[in-house]
């Protein structure tokens, strides 16, 4: 899980448990659902002191009645259901990479997983819809080159110009995202400028790199005066991290 997601999942929680705090100031100030409450948690603790004098293997019948009435108190303040669809879109989000990040080590930023793209001969009239949500991908050979321009809401994004054929002149790259990291693989000869604008990010530039918060960024490659192909990078986030590497 990279530190964009780990930033969300900390917000999650802490939201969450806002809204738990405040799930409990309205139980505790409505008397019925406060008493069903109660009722609900020493059902729960008189079944656990059954089982555990008994020493049964079955669960008690009062453990899982008492967490039925204590659901049914949480869900009738209306909160609860926030709270549970609020869950529900974090795991569509995020799940897959909870359980990655659970199983395996972290991996290294320079590590990336690549897609092949099969060369295309290109047509009069090219119409692609804007992936909003989710990571997006643009690797391997494209034909011709032609300027990238990207935006997403949510979610990395990876572009390897490592087999493109750039023209010489300027070339652009154009992304703005709400949510998310952005990691841009350029080949070596090409001078690099990189144009950036956060609220909150970190920049890595060639293996420099720049914190910013609220800030806008203007950086270049060393050899961009003395190189004819150039490649530009314009890329405005809300909340994320660029790395621009050379391969």
């Amino acid at each position: 899980m990279n530190k964009t997601k780990r930033v969300i999942t900390k917000l999650f929680f802490l939201f969450q448990a806002l809204l738990f705090v405040i799930m409990g100031y309205i139980l505790v100030n409505d008397t019925e659902l406060f008493l069903i409450f109660i009722i609900g948690v020493l059902m729960v603790l008189q079944g656990w002191r059954k089982q555990y004098k008994t020493k049964d293997r079955k669960i008690n019948l009062f453990i899982p009645l008492g967490l039925l009435v204590i659901m049914f108190a949480g869900l009738s303040t209306g909160i609860a259901w926030f709270m549970i669809f609020l869950t529900l879109v974090y795991l569509v989000l995020f799940g897959s990479d909870l359980l990655t990040f659970s199983g395996t080590k972290r991996r290294k930023k320079t590590k990336v997983d690549y897609v092949p793209i099969e060369t295309s001969v290109p047509t009069p009239h090219q119409r692609e819809r804007q992936k909003w949500f989710g990571d997006q991908k643009i690797t391997g050979k494209t034909f011709p080159w032609d300027d990238i321009q990207l935006n997403s809401l949510l979610g990395d994004t990876i572009i390897d110009l490592g087999e493109t054929i750039l023209p010489s002149g300027d070339n652009y790259i154009v992304i703005s995202k709400g949510i998310g990291d952005t990691k841009i693989i350029v080949p070596p000869g090409i001078g690099i400028s990189l144009h950036q604008r956060t609220i909150y990010g970190e920049v890595d530039f060639l293996n420099e790199t720049i914190a910013l918060k609220n800030e806008q960024l203007k950086i270049y490659s060393t050899n961009y005066d003395q190189s004819v192909t150039h490649i530009k990078i314009i890329n405005n986030t809300v909340l994320g991290d660029v790395e621009v590497i050379v391969l």
